[in-house]
This record gives structure tokens, sequence and C-alpha cells, in this order.
């Protein structure tokens, strides 16, 4: 539990205007958000998905920092995001090795499986 509020504290507060574009893809990720209140599109090439409150997305860049972002994210409302980077992550997992952040882990790895098995049914 004190790993969570350590997290909490290193977290910054960003928002975005109806329109936004909070993520592009194809860009370097260098963090993750977590949607305190708004509504945000996410949009692959093959698939567009809603996210709201209590949400979050941009988390396979925690998995690896050099990776390309794989969606662009949208914002569809006026959106209050909850940012953590890479480097607080880093930081956070440094003062708590034994908290390897599996949560985050199993849904990215998931999120980028889905992703490349689409790409692959589309190819077939």
């Amino acid at each position: 539990m004190l790993s969570f509020f350590v997290i909490l504290e290193v977290m910054d507060f960003e928002v975005f205007l109806k329109g936004e574009l909070i993520i592009r893809r194809g860009s370097l990720g260098d963090c993750m958000y977590f949607i305190e209140r708004g509504t945000v599109e996410v949009q692959t090439p093959t698939l567009s998905k809603t996210l709201s409150d209590r949400n979050f997305f941009g988390e396979i860049c925690l998995l690896n920092i050099r990776m390309e972002r794989t969606a662009n994210v949208l914002a569809l409302t006026c959106c209050r995001l909850c940012c953590l980077s890479v480097d607080s992550y880093n930081k956070v997992l440094a003062r708590f090795p034994d908290m390897k952040a599996h949560i985050l882990q199993a849904v990215a790895q998931e999120r980028l499986q889905a992703l490349s098995g689409m790409t692959q049914r589309l190819e077939i």
C-alpha cells in the first residue's frame, strides 16, 4: 500500500482540451496516463476504443523506454489526467524492488499482443 502512495507523489497532473491530441502514434513514449476525469479515444489503424474515468493508457512505454507509441490518443472531452513518467516509475521500483508492477506489465503485454494479433490477421 505504501508504494501506491509513493507513485501518487511522483505523478504530475495535466489537462487536455476537447480535440487535443494527447499521444501521437510513432512518437517515443515517456509516460503513461491515468484518466481522473474525461473521455479519450485510442486510435490504431485497425482499432478505436473509448476510455474514461479511472482507465489508463500509454503503459507500454513503461516496459520499453525506446518503444514508439502504438496509437493516437485524442481527448473527446476536457480531460484531467495523472501522468506517470518512465523515470518516476523506475525510481519507485528502485525504492520498492519487491514491487515489480505485475499488473501494469500484464496489461501492457496483453495490449501489445492484441495489437500484434490484429495486424497479423489483417495481413493474412
